[in-house]
């Protein structure tokens, strides 16, 4: 070490040497300096050029030059497709760049003023003067190289945090729409950011409301955090606009909000965090509600990981919805197939809390519940759709002296009530269900063949679970993978009474959320008996066209009291529940069924014969055949209109619709 250091101390530099290496770095910065502006100008007309060959546009560039070394000014700019409308237009444009970054030649905006933006979008019919916007640039092929999330979020964040500048001035913003005859404009006198800060308003004018909004918000480039909020100026709510002409979708708020803050990228992973919410949210469509649903408040704080190709939303997510808030996690990973888990763990909460969170106006049949107590839920989804066979799926919701005070709505099913049926949205026929109405069947009255054969077909387990056989959704999610569509639905007859008795037919999230919450106040508390649910089922169903419960379906068919139903019989009008409308189709013109698939009748036989319904003696001399007696029979063929009796080969799976491993 010694030596070493006097070796260095034996080092003799000149004074003309230190001057010819410092006059050297200088020569250089200063040909950096000089030439810098030309090169970059040069490299930015190529690029310009370059771009106006792939996207079939023309930019019109007067007054370019460079001022102050890194500031861009232009007089005027244009973008304009060939054989379309103008699509962008600015008066005076001057643009500060990082000049470090610009001896790079890896520009980054600091500070950007504008006069005179005017952005149009037009499109009529096949006319559209913004489809260069989704051009595919025609760059040099490059290798082809593995899918990575991670690093294709971190460019585009990167690349955003570029464009985005600390400070903003535009003067005179007008920005406007026209999608075949829905125009919406967007303008602005003075956008600004300043330091990193921004807060302005803007006019947003469409066909139906004109409405002045506060923009504010923070654009924080060296601390990479991005944020913004909308506000209405006025006493109205904010509506956005554009979706309300083209979907007739009405959504009103107070403000919405949100925040994102990407954090640097840790064994190849992106982090991102974060920030939405909404204020007094209403969302009102024809399809989803009668009434306004209003949404109330709603906040998430989330925490996203991204890897190369999987993404992760962390369980320090926390989700607010009104009054309750949980801790969900989900992963999504991408292989050669898809592998998905969610997960959520709310721990005890008080009841009521979950009820006034509910969205008004969208919920109606639990409005008026009052319950008391608390609650805990689980949920759990696992699965890799390579392997869907091992697909988990867990949902429970569990009580902590919960009693429900008042049943609401929920009671009408345990009195006679008028039960309206639809069609395509609209009410075909009301009745009331009880002894007012003679086609009315207690559940004494209906043959124990028919109760068992509907039992076996639709849901073996009712009078044993709680409205819910997790068994039976898991396998139908599992068929559904495997099929790639929804093929099968898994649903209980509990299921399907509370769709009939309370729910319309919009299927949507929501409802599907309203039919568990109805069906587990009803069976976790036994607000109605099981035999009353069977009773209602069977008195509602449909069975045929405009034909509704079994009074009217055994005398559609049969042309008997359904305590006189025997086995064929039972068995026939089980396989039709599934498609009602579609009985017919399965025969020919000469009344015989188009397929001989016996196993059906064969099946429900024999789940009868393992729980006692049936000796053996009876299972073994059964036979397929039915005779329609009733006015069922001038559905089949016109030839049998006039004859008293048509005998037919009835196999009720080979209905179309029904699904033969239902």
């Amino acid at each position: 070490m010694k030596s070493f250091l006097s070796r260095i101390k034996d080092i003799h530099i000149s004074r003309k040497t230190v001057l010819w290496i410092s006059g050297s770095i200088l020569t250089v910065l200063l040909l950096l300096v000089l030439f810098t502006p030309s090169i970059a100008k040069y490299f930015f007309f190529r690029e310009v050029h370059r771009i106006e060959q792939n996207r079939h546009i023309q930019i019109d560039i007067k007054g370019f030059e460079f001022r102050k070394l890194s500031d861009v000014c232009i007089d005027s700019v244009r973008i304009i497709p060939l054989k379309n409308d103008t699509f962008f237009t600015c008066n005076h444009l001057e643009v500060d760049l990082s000049f470090w970054k610009l001896l790079m030649l890896d520009p980054d905006v600091n500070a950007i003023s504008a006069n005179s933006i005017k952005c149009r979008f037009i499109k009529i019919g096949d006319y559209c003067n913004y489809n260069f916007l989704f051009t595919k640039d025609k760059k040099q092929p490059e290798k082809i190289h593995k899918k990575d999330y991670s690093d294709r979020f971190s460019t585009l964040l990167n690349s955003l945090f570029k464009v985005l500048p600390s400070d903003l001035k535009i003067q005179d913003l007008d920005v406007f729409s026209n999608n075949n005859g829905n125009k919406t404009r967007v303008l602005s006198q003075n956008l600004k950011i300043v330091n990193s800060r921004y807060a302005f308003p803007i006019q947003i004018q469409d066909s139906l409301v004109s409405q002045r909004w506060h923009v504010q918000g923070i654009v924080d480039k060296s601390n990479r955090v991005i944020s913004g909020k909308i506000s209405s100026l006025g006493a109205e709510k904010a509506i956005l606009p554009y979706i309300n002409m083209v979907y007739h979708v009405r959504v009103a708020f107070r403000s919405l909000a949100f925040s994102l803050h990407p954090e640097k990228k840790w064994h190849n992973n992106l982090a991102l965090t974060g920030t939405a919410s909404f204020n007094d949210l209403d969302v009102e469509h024809a399809r989803l509600s009668t009434d306004k649903i209003q949404l109330g408040n709603g906040a998430l704080d989330y925490h996203l990981n991204i890897g190369a190709n999987f993404a992760e939303l962390d369980s320090a997510t926390e989700v607010t919805f009104n009054k309750i808030s949980f801790h969900p996690y989900f992963y999504l990973q991408k292989d050669t197939d898809w592998k998905i888990t969610a997960l959520i763990n709310k721990n005890r909460f008080p009841a009521s809390d979950l009820l006034n969170s509910l969205p008004k106006g969208l919920f109606h049949n639990l409005s008026d519940v009052k319950v008391k107590g608390d609650l805990s839920y689980h949920f759990l989804f696992n699965c890799d759709f390579a392997n869907p066979d091992k697909l988990k799926l867990e949902s429970r919701l569990k009580k902590h002296n919960f009693a429900i005070a008042a049943l609401g709505e929920l009671g009408k099913i345990n009195v006679p009530f008028l039960y309206t049926a639809y069609e395509n949205d609209l009410a075909v026929r009301t009745f009331e269900v009880g002894p007012s109405n003679s086609n009315y069947c207690p559940l004494e009255n209906i043959s124990p063949l028919l109760q068992q054969a509907v039992l076996q077909s639709e849901d073996g387990q009712f009078f044993y679970h709680r409205g819910f056989r997790m068994d039976a959704l898991r396998n139908a999610l599992v068929y559904d993978i495997k099929k790639r569509r929804f093929a099968r639905g898994g649903s209980t007859i509990s299921m399907q009474l509370v769709k009939n008795v309370f729910l319309t037919r919009h299927k949507n999230i929501a409802r599907k959320l309203e039919e568990a919450l109805l069906v587990w106040m009803i069976e976790e508390n036994r607000t109605t008996s099981k035999s009353r649910m069977f009773e209602v089922y069977l008195n509602i169903a449909e069975w045929g066209p405009l034909v509704y419960g079994i009074g009217e379906a055994s005398r559609f068919y049969f042309d008997k009291s359904p305590a006189d139903l025997n086995l064929n019989e039972a068995i026939f009008l089980s396989g039709i529940i599934p498609s009602p409308k579609k009985f017919a189709n399965a025969f020919d013109n000469s009344g015989r069924l188009k397929s001989n698939r016996v196993w059906y009748y064969h099946r429900i036989a024999d789940r009868l014969l393992r729980t006692g319904y049936i000796s053996q003696l009876e299972r073994d001399s059964l036979k397929p055949d039915v005779f329609l007696l009733g006015a069922a029979k001038r559905y089949i063929t016109p030839r049998f209109a006039d004859s008293t009796e048509v005998k037919m080969t009835v196999l009720p799976a080979v209905i179309e619709g029904l699904s033969p491993e239902k």
